[in-house]
């Protein structure tokens, strides 16, 4: 199961304790990080009970730099992620907080739970038996209902990293969450192409592919 957050839809919500895109946030990037732009901001209250596991406080925080290398991320250059305990006292929404830039569109994100997706073959293949994996018939994952996000749903969290190419080497880390790229939402990576973000026991871990 996967939860997808939309782009707006219905009246946005008067406050910064909300899960948010391209601004809002509850609280600034570091000081001394270099210009970073707001990407997204999610309530971990706005996920269902079982995927809160992932997350080690009440908001996760998610910025990214204004060029970042393709194919190539560095935390603390590139991307920036704080996770926060909820403040007491928020700030009304005032449309953008101090550090934002104007690249991303603002709009709250709304969490629609229930849907569904299935790995890359070559994250999966070796999970099962030999006489499945090499089995000709393979409608039985094919054909299998998957929800890979669109340009209103752009962020995905749970389930499985949908790569644009091939899988890529995630042995040791915990999958939580893939951007898309969104029109809507004015954030284009490469040519159309998804951010995976990874937990690993040193930190955290920003993957990207794209067509």
């Amino acid at each position: 199961m996967i939860t997808a957050f939309r782009l707006g839809g219905q009246r946005p919500a008067d406050t910064r304790l909300a899960s948010w895109w391209g601004g809002n946030f509850i609280a600034p990037a570091p000081a001394d990080a270099p210009r970073m732009r707001p990407l997204f901001q999610i309530r971990v209250a706005d996920l269902p009970v079982t995927q809160r596991g992932a997350f080690r406080a009440d908001y996760l925080l998610f910025w990214i730099g204004l060029e970042p290398d393709l194919g190539e991320f560095m935390e603390g250059r590139d991307f920036i992620i704080r996770e926060l305990s909820a403040p007491e006292n928020a700030p009304a929404a005032i449309g953008r907080n101090s550090n934002d830039g104007d690249a991303f569109t603002l709009f709250q994100l709304h969490a629609e739970t229930g849907t569904t997706q299935r790995p890359d073959w070559d994250d999966f293949a070796h999970c099962v038996p030999n006489a499945v994996a090499w089995s000709g018939d393979a409608d039985w994952f094919f054909d299998h209902p998957n929800d890979p996000g669109d340009d209103d749903r752009p962020l995905l969290v749970g389930g499985w990293p949908q790569w644009i190419q091939s899988s890529q080497n995630t042995d040791g880390a915990e999958f939580v969450l893939q951007v898309g790229s969104t029109m809507k939402g004015r954030f284009v990576y490469g040519g159309g192409g998804n951010l995976y973000l990874f937990r690993r026991p040193d930190g955290w871990e920003l993957l990207s592919d794209f067509c």
